[in-house]
Parts: structure tokens; C-alpha cells; sequence
């Protein structure tokens, strides 16, 4: 299956926005842009050669116990309250900057509520 990279659409930039340019840049879309990623994946591996997880919902016993399980290693608990290389938001999102990105990235969340069953994503992506 060919992934598609159709050309985006005029990118809006809002006045004083530091968010909206950053979101919307090609790489960042190219990183948020799940189902193409998914394709890509599934145009050159097998379906039981593949295991999807979450960032939103990775940290966590049970998702690395689905992970150990799926590669046959042992699973050992993790230290998960523990957070290492975090970030504080520097930026603030404004309603319109949310709407606007929202508004671009709407195909890559209605392909993985079809994909994944829209009460998993609507549990972890909030703004679906």
C-alpha cells in the first residue's frame, strides 16, 4: 500500500503565534501523520510482525507487559512516577491555535478511531 503525501494546505499563521508555525511545519506533521506512518510500516511488514502502542498510554505495567509479551522477553516493572527528561510547556496554545491544528490533523484521528476503536483514542487523545 502506497502512503500518500498529498501537498498540505495553505498553512494559516495566526498573529503573535508561536505554536501554530511550529505545529504545523512539515516535520512535525510528518511525526503526528499516523496513518501514514501505519501504512508505511504495513507495506513492508506482516501484520504479525507489528504491535502498536501509544505514547499517550505507553507508561505503564501493562503496556510494557503487551510489548514484552509481543517480542517473548520478561517483563520487570518499571519506575513510572519517576519522570526523566520532561519539559514544561513553553508555549501557551491558544483556542483558535488548537482549533486550527485540530482542524489539520483530523484525518490522522478519525483513521485511528476506525483502526483502534474510538473509545481507546477518545480516552487518550482528549481533544478527538
Amino acid at each position: 500500500m502506497a502512503v500518500s503525501r498529498e501537498p498540505l494546505a495553505e498553512k494559516p499563521v495566526l498573529p503573535d503565534s508561536r505554536f501554530l508555525p511550529f505545529a504545523l511545519d512539515d516535520l512535525q506533521l510528518d511525526r503526528s501523520r499516523y496513518e501514514r506512518t501505519i501504512q508505511a510500516v504495513e507495506s513492508v511488514f506482516p501484520s504479525s510482525q507489528v504491535h502498536y502502542e501509544f505514547f499517550e498510554s505507553l507508561f505503564n505495567d501493562d503496556a510494557v507487559t503487551k510489548i514484552t509479551d509481543f517480542v517473548g522477553v520478561p517483563a520487570k516493572p518499571g519506575n513510572f512516577a519517576k519522570r526523566i527528561n520532561s519539559s514544561p510547556l513553553h508555549m501557551p496554545i491558544t483556542p483558535k491555535d488548537f482549533a486550527e491544528v485540530r482542524r489539520v490533523l483530523d484525518p490522522t484521528y478519525r483513521y485511528c478511531a476506525e483502526r483502534f476503536g474510538e473509545a481507546e483514542i477518545k480516552a487518550i487523545w482528549k481533544f478527538c
